[in-house]
């Protein structure tokens, strides 16, 4: 009898390691058990450096308490893997949830904005959390207060000089700007 393709080990890690987003499974201490290739991109491991260890612990968490370990900080409870995992295996499914992570790089924290998606695995009679994290750091938002004049609606950048709105939002966005008339200036045009 031919063996069917898809139910082969190999097949399956083929497919959850060409997934180009960061995914692995955590069970209920926050440890490691598998990751896929996007994941140690991301986080720039190896799968045998982080098998068997708390995330925190195997991605330097800056917020690890080092005596304690990963899940022990007064930070821990903010953390959105954790939140997401826990979550997993209450046998819940979250999807795409806004946080950030910030791990230590190379002997400085890097801040990762990442959008955590978390279901329930169970296997083998145990219960596991599949984490998905999708790094949106490139994608830059506005946020908090932007000065703009109340006249010419130019907004002050951070070095202190102003710019057209258009231009600020094109700069510091993946917006884009397309021109258009709306219906009260086309009645106003033409009026005139």
């Amino acid at each position: 009898m031919k063996k069917s393709i898809n139910k082969t080990t190999e097949f399956v890690e083929a497919i959850i390691n060409s997934i180009p987003i960061a995914a692995f499974v955590l069970d209920e201490r926050n440890v490691v058990y598998s990751l896929n290739y996007a994941a140690q991109e991301l986080f720039g491991s190896k799968q045998r450096e982080t098998e068997f260890k708390a995330f925190g612990d195997a991605y330097d968490c800056i917020e690890l308490d080092r005596s304690e370990g990963c899940g022990e900080g007064p930070n821990c409870d903010k953390c959105i893997v954790k939140k997401a995992a826990i979550e997993a295996l209450r046998g819940q499914h979250i999807y795409r949830i806004k946080g950030k992570l910030v791990l230590n790089s190379q002997g400085r924290a890097k801040t990762y904005k990442v959008l955590v998606s978390g279901a329930p695995l169970n296997y083998d009679m145990q219960n596991y959390a599949v984490v998905v994290l999708e790094d949106i750091s490139l994608i830059i938002e506005l946020e908090g207060f932007l000065p703009i004049c109340a006249t010419c609606n130019k907004i002050r950048g951070k070095t202190g000089s102003w710019h057209r709105l258009e231009n600020f939002i094109e700069e510091n966005s993946e917006a884009e700007f397309t021109h258009d008339i709306c219906p009260d200036c086309l009645n106003n045009a033409l009026k005139r």
